[in-house]
């Protein structure tokens, strides 16, 4: 837990649940934080823009519509 009290990761944490396309559950919120943490701490701002410009939404996160799609 010593990233927690990192004031880098923590900034980027808090602008990450800001950004997030908020679908209703906690699971796209730990996948992206885990996307987040992957990364070097140099690299946060830009992941956070990309997620930012991309409608609050990896287009890695496996989506449930874009997995299923409505049949006539």
């Amino acid at each position: 837990m010593s990233q927690a009290k990192d004031p880098i990761i923590a900034g980027s944490l808090a602008r990450l649940v800001e950004i997030v396309n908020d679908r209703g559950g906690k699971h796209i919120f730990i996948w992206h934080t885990m996307r987040l943490l992957s990364r070097k701490k140099a690299d946060h701002a830009g992941y956070l823009s990309f997620v930012e410009e991309n409608n609050g939404c990896d287009p890695g996160y496996p989506r449930i519509d874009r997995i299923i799609w409505e049949q006539d």
